[in-house]
């Protein structure tokens, strides 16, 4: 048998007088396709005691086929959807060539419904579903595209029938985005003169104005990013700069002695207690201070003199370092 082209199976529905009777399709979909129907049900296999193999099969219960759908919204086409998936009252005639088609949701009460046979498939092969009817519906409205969705199920799925060569299409009258409007209302008559829902946006229709989160003065414009010569906001800082932190380590005597001038012990001005101290005494004069003297910053220099007990110190404190 030579392989099914895809690209040329649709769906014919035929409406039935009797719900579960076949009839022949006559009516073909524009506005929305059919997935190919799915046989579902099967029977069930037992293995008994002993046996390897399973030898006791239990009959199909109940067989049933069903599938998806899928399009766009078409006033024609549509109703089709609607009378098999909710109830409906015969439609009246209005105007010319418009008709007025009423669905409703039945609490309780059984709903009038249509019931179809769909014919799914091409000149090379084709099943037949009687008993179809839509069971979900899923529509998706907005100002820039509507779809459609859903699933259908009928009974016991026929298979290798001769499709209808000859079905009627309808005429197309898609429904536009831009004419979506949404009302609520107890009536038809009390739908006239509500205010709507959402209205699209369409061409010369403007949009509901919606009220502003803030007051006048309180709304933000934008951001605006500073300018040259603005003052700095919203810095979490001391205005004033710190002078930049000494190295933790202390410098070598060959380095810079000014920054680590602090780190030192400045001797005191006074005089000293011990009346010999003053005889050892050694006095700033133009010659070159010792090596160990030089480690003194001028400053200290300065407001204290340096006795010889203090140098001699000084460098043995250094020699015990080294060690």
């Amino acid at each position: 048998m030579a392989d099914i082209v895809k690209a040329t199976l649709h769906g014919v529905l035929g409406v039935e007088v009797t719900p579960g009777t076949a009839v022949v399709g006559t009516k073909q979909m524009l506005s929305f396709g059919f997935d190919r129907p799915k046989p579902m049900g099967e029977g069930q296999k037992l293995t008994p005691q002993g046996y390897k193999v399973p030898t006791t099969v239990v009959p199909v219960g109940r067989r049933w086929a069903e599938g998806a759908y899928s399009g766009v919204m078409d006033f024609n086409e549509l109703a089709y959807i609607l009378a098999s998936l909710l109830n409906y009252t015969a439609p009246t005639t209005e105007g010319i060539n418009a008709k007025h088609w009423v669905f409703t949701v039945q609490a309780a009460a059984t709903e009038t419904r249509k019931y179809y046979t769909l014919e799914h498939g091409n000149n090379q092969h084709a099943v037949q579903v009687p008993f179809t009817f839509f069971n979900s519906l899923k529509m998706d409205m907005s100002p820039l595209v509507q779809t459609i969705g859903g699933n259908y199920m009928g009974q016991a799925l026929v298979d290798d029938i001769t499709q209808a060569t000859s079905p009627t299409i309808l005429t197309q009258q898609v429904v536009p985005p831009q004419n979506f409007a949404v009302a609520i209302g107890a009536t038809r008559a009390a739908l006239i003169g509500v205010q709507q829902v959402e209205t699209a946006t369409a061409a010369g229709t403007a949009r509901r104005p919606r009220p502003a989160r803030h007051p006048a003065p309180h709304q933000r414009l934008g951001k605006r990013h500073p300018m040259p010569g603005d003052q700095a906001q919203n810095q979490r800082r001391n205005t004033q700069r710190h002078r930049p932190r000494l190295p933790r380590c202390l410098p070598r005597p060959r380095q810079n002695l000014r920054q680590a001038r602090h780190r030192f012990l400045g001797l005191s001005g006074q005089p000293s207690q011990c009346p010999g101290s003053a005889r050892h005494s050694v006095l700033v004069g133009t010659r070159p201070l010792p090596w160990p003297t030089r480690l003194i910053p001028a400053p200290a220099r300065g407001f204290a003199p340096v006795t010889a007990a203090a140098v001699s110190g000084l460098a043995s404190d250094r020699l015990r370092d080294r060690k």
